[in-house]
């Protein structure tokens, strides 16, 4: 919830925004393709908020380059955020 004037203004003009993440890695012995493949990826269920509307999930599942593609996105994001003054 809003604390001060200025988070009110951003809470009304935002839209939805990330409340909580959760994760779990996975490993893949085999597929119906490959009896051996061993192949690691994580699961990775984000929880979107909007004020006035239900809260929402996103799952989805990454191997490690997409995985990776994503954190590099998000710190990249975090920085341009940073620089916006307030």
């Amino acid at each position: 919830m809003p604390r001060s004037g200025a988070d009110l203004l951003v809470w009304q003009i935002s839209g939805p925004y990330l409340a909580d993440v959760d994760w779990k890695v996975n490993l893949s012995l085999a597929s119906s393709t490959a009896s051996s493949l061993r192949k690691p990826w994580v699961q990775l269920a984000l929880y979107l908020e909007e004020t006035g509307a239900a809260r929402k999930e996103v799952v989805m599942e990454l191997d490690k380059a997409q995985l990776d593609m994503m954190i590099e996105a998000v710190s990249n994001l975090r920085q341009a955020t940073a620089r916006i003054p307030l």
